[in-house]
């Protein structure tokens, strides 16, 4: 779940650096470590999710654009996060069903 949604804020954003915990936080009430997100971004453009390259020589600010095959992979992946989602949803309305019925 963290890997889609660090990979919505770098779709739907520019860059990469301090800022995008800021960006957690507002969108989802949240932030991982910058470590972590980190780790997410480089394993996203080894996988060909992104492109990355270095604004200037001091590296401070990472900025990645999403590829064709990144758009195409989070469109397969929240769909299955929202049918997921969606069976758990129903499975839990029949749990409480069967309680509430006890």
């Amino acid at each position: 779940m963290l890997y889609l949604q660090a990979f919505y804020l770098i779709v739907f954003s520019v860059g990469f650096g301090g800022g995008m915990g800021l960006l957690f936080y507002a969108r989802f009430g949240w932030a991982p470590s910058n470590g972590y997100l980190y780790q997410i971004a480089m394993e996203m453009e080894e996988t060909g999710l992104l492109v990355g390259e270095w604004p200037d020589e001091q590296r401070t600010v990472r900025m990645l654009r999403k590829k064709e095959e990144g758009a195409e992979f989070y469109k397969i992946v929240s769909q299955s996060l929202n049918d997921r989602i969606t069976q758990i949803h129903s499975y839990l309305h029949y749990i409480l069903e069967f309680l509430r019925n006890e």
